[in-house]
C-alpha cells in the first residue's frame, strides 16, 4: 500500500479516532471561516468527491441512466461539488501552492471508479 493511500484510508480505519476525524472535517467544511492546512483542505475535496460519487451512482442506477449520460452526470456533480465547495471557502490553487487542476482533480480516478461500481450496481439489482 504506497504511502499517499494509507494517508488516504488511514481515518477509515482508525475506529472511533477516524469517527472523530470525520466529524472534524465534516465540520470544518460547514464552516464558511474555517481555516485550512494544505493537506487537511485536499482531504476535504477527497472525501466530498468520494460522497457525490455514492449519491451520483446510486441516484443513476435507480433512474435507470444508460450510456454516457450517466458519466456526463457524474463528471458535472462532481466538478460542480468541488468548484462550489472553493467558492463557498474562497480557496484557489494559489491560496494553497498548487495549481487550480490539482485542486479540481483531486480524488478523481478514486470517485470515478466508486461511481461506476455504486451505478452498476445499483441498475443491476434493480
Amino acid at each position: 500500500v504506497s504511502e499517499f493511500t494509507a494517508h488516504k484510508l488511514g481515518a477509515s480505519f482508525g475506529g472511533e479516532e477516524g469517527v472523530e476525524v470525520k466529524m472534524a472535517l465534516l465540520q470544518q467544511m460547514l464552516d464558511k471561516d474555517a481555516v485550512w492546512e494544505k493537506e487537511r483542505y485536499l482531504d476535504a475535496l477527497y472525501w466530498l468527491r468520494q460522497a457525490v460519487a455514492l449519491v451520483c451512482g446510486i441516484a443513476c442506477g435507480v433512474a435507470g441512466i444508460q450510456g454516457s449520460f450517466g458519466l456526463l452526470v457524474f463528471v458535472g456533480a462532481s466538478t460542480g461539488a468541488i468548484v462550489f465547495h472553493n467558492s463557498f471557502h474562497q480557496m484557489s490553487g494559489e491560496r494553497l501552492g498548487i495549481n487550480d487542476f490539482d485542486l479540481l482533480s483531486e480524488g478523481f480516478k478514486e470517485g470515478f471508479a466508486l461511481f461506476l461500481v455504486t451505478w452498476i450496481l445499483t441498475h443491476t439489482l434493480l
